[in-house]
């Protein structure tokens, strides 16, 4: 709801994930997401709010 209040509220696109520019993996992550396995074959901790489905990366292009 916070993306589609936002996108109404600023009349412009808001953007999460783009594929046609290699932008896949910016809401909800999984333990099979590439970004995550990456972090646990490395040793790495990977502590997000995106595995917990509360976390989102997003662009608003022509905001700026």
């Amino acid at each position: 709801m916070f993306l589609d209040t936002l996108r109404e509220d600023l009349g412009v696109p808001v953007l999460v994930n783009r594929p046609s520019h290699g932008i896949t993996q910016r809401g909800l992550r999984t333990t099979l997401d590439s970004i995550v396995i990456d972090k646990v074959k490395s040793n790495k901790l990977y502590l997000s709010a995106h595995v917990l489905g509360r976390g989102v990366d997003f662009e608003v292009p022509k905001w700026i």
